[in-house]
């Protein structure tokens, strides 16, 4: 099993506070029966794609050391803003099957005028689009077929 969408790397952001959280988490995620973790900071917490990589090594090296047999890759959470598409030139942070998903969070007040253009456009990229945490988001809880054109136009949740 594969978990998607984690704040795993240690003193990032909203997530694992240090190392010893950090290990927790991959202990937990091992006996749920996970095997790979994505991590995906908040892109604009670390906005060096180069750095998100390196953390991983290392927390993928204190896994190893302690035994926890879950591989790390690395991965973002994007903030649906029109600066996704200016990402291109330094490389979009993908994750998975030779980069082909990235995460993207939505604003929680609203969603972006913009959302369906970016979206259309990362899917042209042959980049799948995996929506972080619908349910968070008054527009779909307000209308649920929001989260369900989403799906019929091809990104996950």
């Amino acid at each position: 099993m594969i978990d998607l969408h984690t704040h795993i790397l240690p003193g990032i952001d909203d997530g694992a506070v240090d190392l010893d959280m950090a290990l927790a988490m991959g202990r937990f995620a091992a006996a749920g029966g996970i095997t790979t973790i994505a991590a995906t900071p908040h892109f604009y917490e670390i906005p060096k794609w180069s750095l998100v990589k390196q953390k991983v090594e290392e927390l993928q090296r204190e896994f190893t050391k302690a035994q926890i047999a879950v591989d790390l890759v690395p991965g973002a959470e994007l903030l649906m803003d029109m600066g996704i598409m200016d990402m291109e030139a330094q490389g979009i942070p993908t994750y998975g099957d030779g980069g082909k998903f990235c995460l993207i969070e939505f604003p929680l007040q609203q969603i972006p005028l913009y959302a369906e253009q970016v979206l259309f456009k990362l899917k042209a990229k042959g980049i799948t689009p995996i929506i972080a945490h619908p349910e968070r988001y008054g527009a779909v809880v307000e209308d649920p077929n929001l989260a369900l054109g989403w799906l019929r136009t091809g990104c996950l949740i």
